[in-house]
C-alpha cells in the first residue's frame, strides 16, 4: 500500500493559499491551532444550510478576521428580531439574523459605500429593506442561526444576571449611580 499525498498540501504557496494566516510565539502555536479548529467546526455545523466551501481565519495581535466562503448566503442585519417570524425564516430560508453591538451603528453607516435600492419606504425607515454596498461590515454578532436558533432569547437569563453583578460592583465604586 503506497503513501498518498493530499495535493492540497502541493498546491499551498503556489496556487492556493494558507486557510489560517497568522503568526504567534511558539507556546501559543497549539492554542491557535486548537482554537481555529473549533472555530471552523462550529462554523460548519451551525451554518450547515449555507453551503460553506472555506473558511479562512486571519489574526493579528487585536482581533480575529473569519471570511466563509459559501454557496448560500444569507444573511439579515436588524436592531432586533422580530421573534419567532424572524428564527421561522432564517430556518426555513438558511439564512442568520445579525445585530451590530451596542454604539456600533455609527461605525457600520460609515462603511456604506453606495444604496443600490430601498424597498416598502411605506413602512417607515426603520422597516425599509435596505440593499447596500458596503466596504468592510462589522462587528456584528450572530443572534439567530440558521437553524432558527435565538442566542438572546437562550441567553436572556445569563445576560442578566451578568448584568446585575456588574452594577452591584459598579454601584459599590461609584455612589451616585442608583
Amino acid at each position: 500500500m503506497g503513501q498518498k499525498v493530499n495535493p492540497h498540501g502541493l498546491r499551498v504557496g503556489v496556487i492556493k493559499d494558507w486557510d489560517s494566516r497568522w503568526y504567534a510565539r511558539e507556546d501559543k502555536v497549539g492554542d491557535l491551532i486548537v482554537e481555529d479548529y473549533n472555530i471552523r467546526k462550529y462554523l460548519k455545523s451551525t451554518l450547515y444550510a449555507a453551503g460553506i466551501a472555506k473558511i479562512e481565519i486571519e489574526r493579528d495581535n487585536a482581533k480575529v478576521k473569519i471570511n466563509i466562503h459559501c454557496s448560500r448566503p444569507g444573511v439579515i442585519i436588524g436592531k432586533g428580531g422580530m421573534k419567532e417570524n424572524t428564527e421561522r425564516a432564517c430556518k426555513e430560508f438558511g439564512a442568520i439574523h445579525c445585530v451590530f453591538p451596542a454604539g456600533n451603528a455609527v461605525v457600520a453607516a460609515t462603511e456604506v459605500e453606495e444604496i443600490v435600492e430601498a424597498q416598502w419606504r411605506d413602512l417607515g425607515m426603520p422597516e425599509t429593506l435596505w440593499h447596500c454596498h458596503v466596504n468592510e461590515f462589522g462587528p456584528l454578532i450572530v443572534s439567530i442561526d440558521a437553524e432558527g436558533r435565538n442566542l438572546f432569547e437562550e441567553n436572556k437569563v445569563i445576560f442578566n444576571q451578568r448584568k446585575d453583578k456588574a452594577v452591584e460592583e459598579i454601584c459599590k465604586h461609584v455612589g451616585f449611580i442608583k
